[in-house]
């Protein structure tokens, strides 16, 4: 019997960045196939979105991100306030739209977009997964790992119910 897609999810949603069609992709509600190299600037451009329209977990990111450091280093002169990093954050983000993420790996801006409003309803369940080859498979690829991971902090879905937990924090003994 054919199971619609997402119902044997248990309600969750299921994204998959893969070049290749591969068995998880066959499954996925959203199967992007970027081209090698470039998941990053789709990241990047789901960042954005999130920071841009505002649907990102400011109280975590107050609370957990150096942001106070970044301000003195990066932009002195600039008041020691979380409103001018959510401000410099818009900035450092805004280049990084769909239709750059498009550009750089193939994938048609809609339907990165359409993943972005997923991702954006996921909140603190938001878990993540890094294959191998996304890292290691291309010149950079360990920055796939920091820009999936970024997604996860901007959410606050890191050691939450549903969210990506640290390695070394659910192991079987």
């Amino acid at each position: 019997e054919h199971v619609a897609k997402g119902e044997y999810h248990s309600g969750a949603r299921l994204i998959v960045l893969d070049t290749r069609l591969s068995n998880t992709a066959t499954h996925a509600d959203h199967w992007l196939s970027p081209y090698p190299g470039s998941d990053t600037a789709i990241l990047l451009a789901i960042a954005n979105h999130l920071i841009q329209e505002g649907r990102y977990d400011r109280e975590f990111v107050r609370r957990f991100w150096n942001w106070r450091e970044y301000l003195e280093a990066e932009r002195p002169g600039t008041p020691v306030a979380f409103e001018a990093f959510d401000e410099a954050l818009r900035e450092l983000y805004a280049p990084y739209t769909f239709e750059f993420a498009a550009r750089e790996s193939g994938v048609d801006a809609g339907d990165i977009e359409a993943v972005a409003r997923v991702v954006a309803t996921a909140g603190t369940r938001l878990s993540t997964h890094v294959w191998r080859s996304a890292a290691a498979g291309a010149l950079g690829g360990w920055q796939v790992s920091r820009a999936l991971f970024m997604l996860n902090a901007l959410l606050g879905a890191i050691a939450t119910e549903g969210g990506t937990f640290p390695n070394a924090w659910n192991k079987f003994v």
